[in-house]
């Protein structure tokens, strides 16, 4: 058969292989592609190293350049019909099957394959090369690839990795080792224009984790000089484009600002990122101008999330401008077309609305994003809503998931706007911080204002939401959830929390048109008896408001509830007959937050679920038995927290014990099942109650215990052993012995979070030296009068990661503390400090370097603060979301107002007052907290109120 015309009969030898008896013949022109893959099964599994297979010559001639010179040239094989080449036979199976067949086997290896097609010069095989690199799953293999293809020259092929890694970089970067990751890969990706990322953190920080890794290769690094690649790798990641904190915490510890450029030039020090004043008012050609790529966000066709959250900087010029950017690359050199659409953007910048010409459609089509599905602009507070608005319309037609929460310059008349352009948009989450203090609540009289009626045009828009969040929206009234009841029809996810002017008849008639909720959370509102009824589906009364005249106010029907979260913290509106009869009827419950409360065990008693995953019932009246009749049913409990009921009893540990052994004995044990993560406990957690859950606790990774617990001292030694978990620990109100608590820190370097707050317990300067290095929030409050500055000093320099800080009662504190602080944790992003010494006596501006802070808090400090503190503090502190100041810490006796239009980030001003207490018998007097008062603002409308609390 070997002599037939037009076969040859090739032999494939591995390197070294000793020639070999005549053995089995495969003829090519029969092999299947069952045929073939039992012939390749065959080699790797018997190891075979070599192969005779006969095939024609022209295919072979055809398919590849190796063998067309080899046998049509001046070459000896040229005139045999027998030809011996060397290769592993494996891979050349499947070289061989791809010419014959033109496919390539799912379980070949892409790598060998490659270099098998480009040393016998297979060109037709580069394409499907291409082809599987496409696939996601491949995206490994990118780099390696990429090297073999530039070795050989194949530019086609090298392309093509290169695109596929870009398109899938994050994850690319995620799935592959850091040192497989050639310097000269890295940069030709950052050099693509379809480099895909979420965010410039997203690709700040691959380039970090892979920077750290390049570090311990010294080609990389010259005494202690970047090599210049790598330095041009880093160079590529915009700066001005991150968030404060990310700089702040990442970047000031890990590389010197010199590393970065801004505007062509090298950044001299960090601090030259956070003054934006002057690009918040900027058009977007001054943008263009100015800054061109340093503040163009990246833009793909690619892209599905984009992510800029904490970037402050960002307004909607930024995001037109990084547009244009995108359409100058997609407009293939056209420049006539690229004017058009840069004509048009700029009309859309300045009027807000498209012109009527001829190539609209054409505009759209490329000025969409189609695969953008989710943006975050949490704490955007520069974005103009107008001009956002109009910038989705053109940009996100296809968003479907929005998050503008933390950003306070945005109305919740936002809703109808945005649904009118982007028309899938699924979720919307405009949440703020919520005051989480009993505030006055609106009376049952639905609240009536005016609202743009204009808004009904909308109507038919709204049908795709299902996730609505305006959480802290205080300002929210009866009228703007009318409009919701009339446009959003298929709402399941609904956070209202802390909306106190909405009331209970208002939030009735809007929870009785909601058909398939499943998620409600509705803390600190006026939620009461006629919104339980309308979320059950009962009748409810007539209703006579002019508002709502055109709904349906009677004869609800009755409904299955299929709540799965419900959150209900602190509705005082609500009664216990009301509570009872609403979780009896919600037995899918998982996410259950009933604290501060009036309710007892009869309410628990009337909860028939078993999916609960996360519950809250602290300060409420519930005892042992209601404790142990959900832990009985709910054996995958994650969260639980009973701190502050004060009707529990040492007996729960009893109640406990007697739970798991009945457990036990159906085999549905919850040690064996407990996923139990955060556990914070009061009254009547003792040693006992501790043991009875020690088995399901292995996986505990928050642990609190407040005023009413009493564990001893030995347990408390052995925290690390039982909790080997443990990331945080909060102990309130219990009696500790220093060595004990020495012990606990000693062995719990794993802490991140640590709370010891009114604690009976003899503290000393050593208690720095052991704290634990990884820590990232502290609060000390109380029994550490004996601080100074010194211990500050030591402090900081062991606790180089610290974000959060919370200290009461440092009488020694001086402002050499203060300004210790904000020089060596600039990256500090939450900072109390309550009856400090004199730590404010000369001002508080030193703090303005920390330029991450969210929550700033100064009471009882030092009476230094100037009248514009406040003032200075939001121009100077760009992230800043909540200010609590005492009044006695101004040394003028007061502070200035600051208007509506200059909160910028701000969402709460609190100003804390006291009064002095004196003792007529020995002439001493205190000062004592007497109320607060709270700056709230509607649009441009400033309201203040009076809040009493205990601090």
């Amino acid at each position: 058969m070997g002599e037939s015309a037009g076969l040859l009969r090739l032999t494939v030898k591995q390197e070294g292989a000793q020639d070999e008896l005549e053995g089995i013949e495969y003829e090519c022109d029969s092999l299947d592609h069952q045929g073939w893959a039992s012939l390749i099964q065959t080699c790797i599994e018997e190891k075979l190293s070599s192969l005779t297979f006969l095939i024609s010559k022209r295919i072979l001639q055809e398919a590849s350049v190796y063998f067309r010179c080899l046998l049509s040239g001046d070459f000896r094989e040229s005139a045999e019909r027998n030809v011996c080449v060397t290769w592993y036979p494996s891979v050349f199976c499947y070289l061989l099957q791809f010419i014959c067949t033109r496919k390539l086997d799912g379980g070949c290896d892409l790598e060998s394959f490659l270099n098998a097609i480009m040393f016998f010069g297979v060109e037709v095989g580069t394409v499907t090369v291409m082809e599987k690199m496409n696939e996601i799953g491949l995206v490994e293999l990118a780099p390696n690839l990429w090297t073999t293809a530039n070795g050989f020259g194949d530019h086609l092929v090298a392309e093509a990795c290169i695109k596929t890694f870009v398109i899938n970089f994050e994850d690319a970067m995620r799935r592959i080792e850091s040192e497989n990751l050639p310097a000269d890969f890295v940069a030709a990706c950052l050099q693509h224009e379809q480099l895909t990322v979420s965010s410039e953190r997203s690709l700040c920080d691959a380039l970090l984790n892979w920077f750290r890794t390049m570090q311990k290769d010294q080609v990389y690094i010259v005494d202690g000089v970047l090599n210049k690649t790598v330095h041009n790798i880093l160079r590529k990641v915009k700066v001005l484009l991150l968030p404060v904190e990310f700089v702040l915490g990442i970047l000031v510890p890990s590389l010197p600002a010199k590393v970065f450029s801004v505007k062509e030039t090298d950044l001299i020090e960090f601090n030259q990122l956070f003054h934006f004043e002057e690009t918040s008012q900027m058009s977007v050609q001054q943008i263009q101008d100015s800054y061109s790529n340093d503040l163009a966000i990246r833009l793909s066709g690619h892209l599905r999330i984009l992510d800029l959250a904490g970037c402050q900087q960002v307004t909607v010029a930024v995001l037109f401008h990084s547009l244009l950017q995108y359409l100058k690359q997609n407009s293939n050199n056209d420049v006539t077309l690229y004017e058009k659409l840069e004509a048009e953007i700029y009309s859309i910048f300045v009027h807000g609305s498209v012109t009527h010409s001829p190539m609209n459609q054409e505009f759209f089509t490329m000025t969409s994003l189609k695969n953008v599905c989710e943006i975050n602009f949490q704490g955007c507070w520069r974005l103009d809503q107008n001009r956002l608005v109009h910038w989705l319309h053109v940009a996100c037609p296809n968003l479907k998931v929005l998050n503008i929460s933390q950003c306070p310059q945005l109305n919740v008349d936002i809703l109808p706007q945005i649904l009118k352009g982007c028309k899938y948009v699924e979720v919307l989450n405009a949440s703020l911080n919520i005051l989480r203090t009993q505030v006055e609540l609106s009376s049952d009289r639905i609240s009536m204002h005016i609202f743009n009626q204009d808004s009904c045009k909308y109507e038919g828009y709204l049908c795709s939401l299902t996730n609505l969040s305006f959480e802290g929206r205080n300002h929210l009234k009866d009228s703007d959830l009318y409009l919701l009841t009339r446009y959003c029809l298929n709402l399941s996810t609904i956070n209202f929390g802390g909306c106190s002017q909405l009331t209970d008849k208002g939030l009735s008639i809007f929870l009785s048109s909601i058909r398939n909720l499943t998620k409600l959370q509705v803390p600190y509102t006026a939620f009461g008896r006629l919104s339980v009824n309308a979320v059950l589906g009962f009748s409810c009364e007539q209703h006579s408001d002019e508002l709502w005249s055109d709904k349906i106010q009677s004869d609800f029907y009755t409904r299955e509830c299929a709540l799965a979260t419900l959150d209900l913290e602190g509705c005082l509106n609500i009664d216990r007959d009301s509570i009872s009869q609403l979780i009896k009827e919600a037995p899918l419950l998982e996410n259950l937050n009933l604290g501060f409360l009036s309710l007892d065990d009869s309410t628990l008693l009337c909860f028939s679920g078993t999916s609960l995953n996360n519950l809250n019932l602290q300060e409420t009246q519930v005892t042992e038995y209601g404790i142990a009749h959900i832990l009985k049913w709910n054996q995958h409990l994650n969260s639980l927290n009973i701190r502050g009921c004060k009707k529990i009893t040492s007996a729960l540990a009893f109640k406990i014990s007697d739970t798991i052994r009945k457990q036990d004995a159906l085999n549905i044990g919850m040690a064996e099942t407990s996923t139990l993560k955060c556990l914070a406990a009061g009254w009547g957690f003792t040693d006992s109650t501790f043991m009875a859950l020690k088995p399901s606790l292995r996986h505990l990774q928050s642990f609190s215990l407040g005023l009413g617990s009493r564990i001893s001292e030995c347990v408390l030694s052995n925290l690390h052993e039982i909790l080997p978990q443990l990331e945080d620990l909060s102990l309130v109100f219990q009696a500790i012995s220093g060595s004990c608590m020495l012990d606990l820190l000693k062995h719990g370097q794993a802490l991140k979070r640590l709370e010891l707050c009114h604690c009976f317990v003899e503290l000393s300067h050593e208690i720095i030296h052991v704290m634990p290095t990884a820590l990232t929030s502290l609060r000390l409050e109380r029994g550490i009068e004996w601080m100074t500055d010194a211990d500050i000093e030591l402090l900081v320099s062991k606790h180089q990661t610290l974000t959060s800080l919370y200290l009461t009662g440092c009488k020694n504190l001086t402002p050499r503390s203060l300004e210790t602080i904000s020089k060596s944790w600039q990256a500090m992003t939450y900072l109390t400090l309550k009856e400090c010494g004199t730590m404010t006596l000369n001002g508080g501006g030193c703090l303005f370097v920390c330029k991450a802070l969210k929550h700033l808090t100064l009471q009882h400090s030092g009476a230094g603060l100037d009248k514009d503190f406040v003032k200075c503090a939001l121009v100077e502190l760009p992230v800043l979301q909540n200010l609590c100041l005492d009044i006695c810490d101004s040394k003028n006796g007061g502070f200035n107002d600051i208007k509506a239009q200059e909160r910028r980030s701000l969402q709460n001003l609190k100003f804390t007052r006291c009064t002095t207490l004196r003792n007529s018998f020995n002439g001493f007097a205190r000062r004592h907290y007497k109320d607060s008062i709270v700056i709230e603002w509607h649009g441009n409308v400033t309201n203040s109120r009076v809040v009493k609390e205990g601090l």
